[in-house]
Formats: structure tokens, sequence, C-alpha cells
């Protein structure tokens, strides 16, 4: 005879297996939480994306305390990436000038990518006791875009950017990691 003839499926067995008394084995251990070394293969850490006027501005923050900037438009786009440590010494700047009420003309925040000549700068036009700002980004030609900004967006930019600098150097241990 076959199985059919027999009237035996598997959902059958199954079902009388279920009022088996066996008690259930007790769950493995959980096992104990370890120290994980820093993932140095993650590209980084948003910390910003952000709309300033008709342009795109992303802040990430990189393993090793570095702070990447891309800064796109319909006409051009540019990426930097600038060390933490420069990127508060900038930050620091800008909200100074900001926060001026001088009508003297103030030094421009400059932020300047290490190994290149491509730059970031800051600055504050004062016209008819109405100020604008304005980012300007510049390429290894001297050449680049400015990106106008209200006060709100260049607050918001120098905000996402030092966030992005501290994030970077929590990201970064301070000693190298024991080698097992």
């Amino acid at each position: 005879m076959t199985r059919r003839g027999l009237g035996v499926t598997a959902a059958g067995l199954l079902s009388g297996l279920g009022g088996c008394a066996h008690p259930a084995a007790p769950p493995p251990p959980a096992p104990a939480p370890v120290a994980a070394a820093p993932d140095t293969t993650v590209r980084g850490w948003t910390v910003g994306n952000l709309a300033v006027g008709t342009a795109v501005v992303v802040v990430r923050a990189r393993y090793g305390g570095r702070v990447y900037l891309g800064v796109g438009t319909a006409a051009a786009t540019m990426a930097l990436t600038f060390t933490a440590a420069d990127v508060d010494r900038f930050v620091a700047d800008a909200r100074a000038l900001i926060a001026s009420r001088a009508t003297d003309p103030q030094p421009v925040p400059t932020l300047t990518e290490p190994g290149s000549g491509r730059a970031l700068s800051f600055s504050r036009l004062r016209r008819r006791g109405v100020s604008s700002y304005h980012f300007f980004f510049a390429d290894e030609t001297l050449h680049g875009f400015p990106l106008p900004a209200t006060l709100v967006e260049a607050k918001a930019v120098l905000s996402a950017l030092a966030r992005g600098a501290a994030t970077a150097r929590e990201a970064t241990p301070s000693s190298p990691a024991p080698r097992p």
C-alpha cells in the first residue's frame, strides 16, 4: 500500500506529536557584551542635508576626524573634506562675523582643503543696513561659485559643520585599537 492509501500525511504525523510531554530545552545563554573595534569601513555619518537657496548642502562626519562637505547647484557641484579642528576654527570665525555689529570690514573666514587648492569662504555684505550672507566654493583653478544664504540658512550650515566636526572627533579613538 502507498502512503496515500493509508491516509498518512506529514501534517498528520506532526499533529500526532503535539501531545508530547518532553520538556523544552532551555535557551542558550546570551553572549557577554564585547567592546567592538571602530568600523573604519563606514563612509560616514550624515549630520546635515540642507536646502540653501536653490542648492543642496550635505555635511557628513568621517572616521579619522574628517568632515565631508558636498554642495550642488543647477550649474555646479563640489565636494570638500576638512579636518575637524579646521572646521571648528572656521565655524567660530564665521559665527563671530554673523554676530558682529561692526561696520568695519571683517576678515573673511576661509577653510582650505588639505592637500589641494579648493576652499570654502564665508562673507557678510551689509548694504543700507541690511546684511546678506554668502558662501563661496573655490576649486584649484581659483574658479568657483557663490552660494547666497539667508541668516537662518547660514546658521544652519555652520551648525551642521560644527556637528560634523564633533561627530568626526567622537568617531576617532584617541589611541590606536589594541591588536588581538
